[in-house]
């Protein structure tokens, strides 16, 4: 909860959580505490640290606004709002390329936000979004399997998707309570 509530670039009132608010933030306080009186900094600390070094040192973000005249970020999907901030900061004289797919966004529990990539044209004035409609790795029961779960999710680009491998499969949903049950059936 920590990290995706760091990434989430809210306030603890605006943070959406199941943890009570005085919880969470009790717990943030003193997890920075800990780190401060340890000399320590973490993956998010980075990340906020940047954006905080480029709001304040406009002439440290033209520096690497300057520097970098193309940017590819792949995995777009895994991207949190600060991440996401500084891409926006970083890309206003760059060409950005971004490769991802909203429908394989499985880390919301560290912060990424789907909705980034949904929002993308709406974000970076002139975007466009290419799909990708063939699937050239799994057989077509796979595919379309996969299309009713993942047409469930509610924050995504509409998008199609086909299997290429001609041939069948069966695909086989079960569910176990214990992960020591999925390996021995696996098994």
């Amino acid at each position: 909860e920590i990290t995706r509530f760091n990434g989430s670039n809210k306030s603890i009132d605006e943070f959406e959580t199941n943890l009570p608010k005085h919880v969470l933030d009790d717990v943030v306080k003193k997890y920075k505490k800990y780190k401060l009186d340890n000399n320590l900094y973490d993956f998010d600390d980075l990340e906020k640290e940047v954006l905080k070094l480029f709001q304040e040192r406009k002439d440290i973000l033209e520096f690497y606004r300057d520097k970098f005249k193309y940017i590819l970020v792949d995995e777009f999907q895994d991207c949190n709002n600060v991440q996401f901030e500084i891409l926006k900061m970083l890309s206003t004289k760059s060409k950005l390329f971004c490769v991802g797919d909203d429908d394989q966004s499985i880390y919301k529990f560290r912060g990424a936000n789907p909705s980034i990539m949904v929002d993308f044209c709406d974000v970076f004035e002139g975007a466009k979004k290419y799909y990708l409609k063939y699937n050239y790795r799994s057989k077509h029961s796979i595919v379309k399997f996969s299309r009713n779960v993942i047409e469930n999710n509610r924050i995504r680009n509409k998008k199609q998707l086909v299997g290429k491998k001609d041939e069948e499969g069966e695909v086989i949903c079960k569910k176990f309570l214990e992960d020591s049950d999925q390996g021995k059936y696996i098994v």
